[in-house]
């Protein structure tokens, strides 16, 4: 069987976006795996980039932007989509999984009509896919019903108007038409699934995530760690992901500020840097940004407790990881860290989002090197027993089988390219192309004067939020436009941002000749 693992960047996060998958899959079975990475990190063969330039990710990424900031809309305008279409690892492909879709650019229209011709696998890896905009709906239930009252549109992927419930109908009727097998990894995710009225119905797996126990027991010792990392040997040190969204790192802050002494106390951050100004000035901190496996295998190594007080978490991959470094791990009391942890018996509860509480814990880990000890113990016996890497691995493969049984119905069918025209006079469609020709004008085009992509179509100005997305007629325009974007990027007719450097150097080019012809005068 031929896999395709579909993802945005093919080393950060290697243990749940697919590349370990592919690996272990290539090494042990008779399977074949490719990977399809937006952004390639690795040297690896066998991923390959969607996009082959970095100017065409460019381009990607401000087409988003302009998505987004146009239409309150995201997921729909893709140049990602029609070059993995493309892709001669698709076309070959018996299975197409696909992990972090909304990180990638891809498009949902063109998802939904691929998805009805190959067998298709999609990992919810957070609960994106089943709400209108948000990536944790938290307390919020608008994902049963339809969404469309949207209290927290300024939260990651925020929209400027409440355009959630046009989104949520998008996503129902791509999971309906194309039929997809879905894996989720924690209970708390499965519950999710079942509420939802379009997801309820697929074929959902629940796989929790395996890790590899002893590749989080590195030769070093624990000095050996922190002198690699240049932490003071006898210094308490507390390892976190920082991030300025869900991640918690807020009440990290909250909590660190009521230490009245700081002395001997080491911050240890992986993600993102900077978010720890207001305490820099009282603590020791070393951030390392985004890193690879092995250097989150010597900060494991290296700290005393991990923190993740997360605001909302589908399953908690770095927490697995901590359990199987034998360090304590620190969770709020929501969504899936205390199930996955096992808290509050292996897993330190902190009541949700409770700055003081989380202090009080940190406070008594500190205090209590034999309650760090058993917690850490406890911890690395639960990833061995309930988080094997060999049983993920197994139910993984073994989803593929019946993914590929169940939907090779798929394979038959007699419509095998994508048909882009659509009814010209569809008012609804008038709606879109106004949108759509201004997008291109200020993407493709420096300075940014309208240009009539669809000459048999009379635009009609309107609001964001009036388009019907539900209309064929609007879907097949938006395929069309994707299209054409593509091939117009392919073509090289266009020269994007590098126009006005060109112009320069042909000003500059003249000028020279101007002056020297001159003084031949």
């Amino acid at each position: 069987m031929r896999i395709l693992e579909v993802t945005e960047f093919d080393l950060y996060g290697r243990g749940f976006n697919g590349y370990d998958i592919m690996k272990r899959i290539n090494r042990d079975t008779d399977d074949t795996v490719k990977m399809a990475a937006l952004r390639k990190v690795s040297d690896d063969p066998d991923v390959i980039p969607v996009l082959k330039k970095e100017k065409d990710i460019r381009l990607c990424d401000e087409m988003r932007g302009q998505e987004n900031g146009a239409l309150n809309m995201m997921s729909v305008l893709s140049l990602s989509s029609p070059a993995l279409y493309r892709m001669k690892e698709y076309r070959k492909a018996d299975v197409v999984h696909y992990h972090q879709f909304h990180n990638s650019n891809f498009g949902f229209f063109e998802l939904e009509e691929e998805a009805k011709r190959k067998p298709t696998v999609i990992s919810f890896h957070d609960p994106w896919m089943m709400t209108g905009r948000c990536v944790h709906p938290r307390e919020c239930r608008g994902y049963v019903d339809g969404c469309g009252r949207c209290g927290r549109l300024d939260t990651l992927f925020g929209f400027k108007k409440d355009n959630s419930a046009a989104m949520w109908k998008i996503k129902r009727d791509m999971f309906r038409l194309a039929d997809p097998d879905v894996i989720v990894h924690s209970d708390y995710m499965y519950r999710l699934t079942k509420e939802n009225p379009y997801t309820r119905d697929l074929n959902v797996h629940l796989i929790p995530f395996g890790v590899d126990v002893e590749s989080f027991s590195p030769p070093q010792t624990k000095d050996e760690s922190r002198e690699r990392l240049g932490i003071p040997k006898d210094d308490f040190v507390l390892f976190f992901r920082a991030q300025a969204d869900f991640k918690g790192t807020n009440y990290i802050v909250d909590a660190l500020k009521m230490f009245d002494n700081t002395e001997g106390i080491t911050l240890l951050t992986c993600s993102q840097s900077g978010l720890l100004g207001e305490i820099s000035d009282r603590y020791n901190i070393i951030e390392l940004g985004n890193i690879q496996s092995e250097d989150i295998v010597q900060c494991f190594n290296a700290c005393d407790a991990f923190l993740m007080p997360s605001i909302g978490e589908s399953f908690g991959m770095m927490a697995l990881e901590a359990m199987a470094a034998g360090r304590p791990v620190v969770v709020f009391d929501n969504t899936a860290l205390p199930q996955v942890t096992h808290a509050p018996d292996v897993g330190v509860l902190v009541q949700n989002l409770d700055s003081a509480d989380l202090y009080r814990k940190i406070k008594y880990l500190m205090d209590n090197e034999q309650e760090r000890a058993v917690r850490g113990q406890r911890g690395r016996e639960l990833a061995k027993t309930e988080y094997s890497l060999d049983r993920y691995n197994a139910q993984i493969s073994e989803v593929y089988k019946t993914a590929y049984e169940r939907q090779k119905y798929k394979l038959a069918s007699e419509q095998k390219k994508i048909a882009y025209s659509f009814d010209g006079n569809d008012r609804e469609a008038g709606k879109i192309v106004y949108h759509l020709e201004g997008i291109f004008a200020r993407v493709f085009r420096e300075d940014g004067r309208p240009i009539r992509l669809f000459k048999d179509v009379k635009p009609l100005e309107c609001g964001a939020d009036e388009i019907d997305y539900e209309n064929s007629s609007v879907k097949k325009a938006v395929l069309a436009f994707n299209e054409q974007c593509y091939r117009l990027m392919l073509s090289k007719k266009l020269f994007f941002r590098f126009k006005r450097k060109v112009k320069t150097v042909l000003q500059r080019v003249f000028g020279v000749l101007k002056r020297m012809l001159g003084r031949a005068a």
